[in-house]
């Protein structure tokens, strides 16, 4: 399946999985503050490649423009995105020029996933960006490890690893950084090679717990998109969020129920946007393997 093909529908699926968690199925806060992330990458453009003095602007910048956008969202008192009391007054304290003193929370999984797929396989500045992205409302070590773990996963799921290895994928790049979560995603693993429920992690009341329950419902459901997220929107909103993303990336848009897709058709036109910016701003992985290919063809033609 193309790859542009699952940079939409993982953000349709993002948005799917949360319109799962309200009466009126639409996209709610978690979706917003995804697309805010998205909107602050598209209009901070941060280069693909490593370099340091490029980051060093780009970092800033990016913190920036999705600061700008959560403190305008905080002012929204209406529908089913608005912010959460806690989030509100995350926004506010920002607002006021200070930093905000939230340390763990479940609204900074859903932000990371846009950063997952702007950077796909550039994995140092997936993880300063969604670590970044969480810090401004979540200070915590923690949260910003959940975030850079959902990012990450993201970017596992847009590689086409078979999703039996989606959380070795995930531990060759986040083993050892927190013990919480290396404990959380081996129970993920065990639970589900053992036919077990993984959603009872989610109970554990942190973010590591919310990334790898939506891990192990992946894995539980690995074709079936609907059973994954409405088994995962009985448990919270973050979870739902993270699993329609993974699973929309992995499944494509043909693997999500059409008349889900309905109340998110805007993330559609949303994700083409950011992909175009992220290929504007670098050769995405698979522009590089085409170009590969055809200056090989090229010079076989030559020679």
């Amino acid at each position: 399946m193309p790859k542009n093909t699952r940079f939409a529908s993982c953000l349709v699926g993002l948005a799917v999985g949360s319109s799962r968690c309200n009466d009126a199925h639409v996209p709610g806060e978690h979706a917003k503050m995804a697309e805010i992330v998205t909107k602050a990458l598209m209009a901070s453009r941060p280069s693909q490649h490593l370099s340091e003095d490029i980051e060093a602007g780009d970092l800033p910048q990016f913190s920036r423009e999705m600061a700008k956008r959560l403190i305008e969202w905080s002012k929204d008192e209406e529908g089913n995105d608005k912010p959460s009391m806690q989030v509100r007054a995350a926004c506010e304290t920002l607002a006021a020029g200070m930093t905000p003193g939230m340390t763990e929370g479940a609204e900074v999984v859903a932000r990371a996933v846009p950063v997952g797929l702007y950077f796909l396989d550039n994995v140092p500045k997936i993880i300063r960006f969604s670590v970044a992205s969480s810090e401004l409302t979540h200070r915590g070590e923690s949260a910003g490890c959940a975030a850079a773990a959902a990012a990450i996963l993201v970017s596992v799921a847009m590689s086409e690893a078979p999703m039996g290895t989606w959380a070795h994928e995930l531990m060759m790049v986040m083993r050892g950084i927190d013990k919480r979560l290396d404990s959380c995603v081996d129970d993920a693993v065990a639970l589900v090679a053992n036919g077990k429920d993984p959603m009872s992690l989610d109970n554990l009341g942190s973010c590591h717990g919310i990334v790898t329950s939506s891990l192990g419902c992946c894995m539980l459901f690995p074709k079936d998109f609907s059973m994954a997220v409405e088994t995962a929107s009985h448990s919270s909103e973050a979870t739902a969020s993270l699993v329609g993303a993974l699973m929309g990336a992995r499944l494509g848009l043909g693997g999500i129920p059409s008349e889900w897709i309905k109340p998110a058709g805007k993330w559609i036109a949303l994700a083409e946007e950011l992909e175009r910016v992220a290929n504007a701003s670098g050769i995405l992985p698979e522009k590089k393997s085409e170009a590969k290919e055809k200056g090989k063809g090229q010079g076989d033609e030559e020679n």
